[in-house]
């Protein structure tokens, strides 16, 4: 599985287009088998050092394979140009976060249930 961003400035707004693609058939099956996780695009973000800029966006539940992509932007004319690249910068961070966490997750769930049982009399 793959996780690919795009970053852009397009007239003043800083724009993330994150993308998740190239999954494999036990990822699929995983899917199938037990459901398809979700992450918040939104909630209180968090970024990174040595600015720790920190927002809140509305709540968006997504599904990390059939919701993909995911995208925002930033627009610098509703903050200065350098609080909206390190809104964008914070929330991509948060986001990959988010999904490879849900990722890993997955990957760990173990069916505890399947099995056969025989005995013998």
């Amino acid at each position: 599985m793959k996780i690919r961003v795009y970053s852009a400035v397009e007239n003043g707004i800083f724009k993330i287009t994150i993308t998740t693609e190239d999954w494999s058939e036990g990822d699929q099956r995983l899917i199938a088998d037990y459901g398809e996780p979700q992450i918040d695009l939104g909630g209180t973000i968090d970024g990174p050092a040595p600015d720790y800029v920190t927002f809140t966006l509305p709540n968006d539940f997504v599904n990390i394979m059939s919701d993909s992509p995911f995208q925002q932007g930033f627009d610098s004319r509703d903050t200065s140009a350098s609080t909206a690249q390190e809104q964008a910068i914070a929330w991509k961070l948060a986001t990959v976060d988010n999904i490879e966490t849900a990722i890993t997750v997955m990957r760990e769930t173990a069916d505890t249930f399947t099995n056969e049982e025989v005995t013998v009399v």
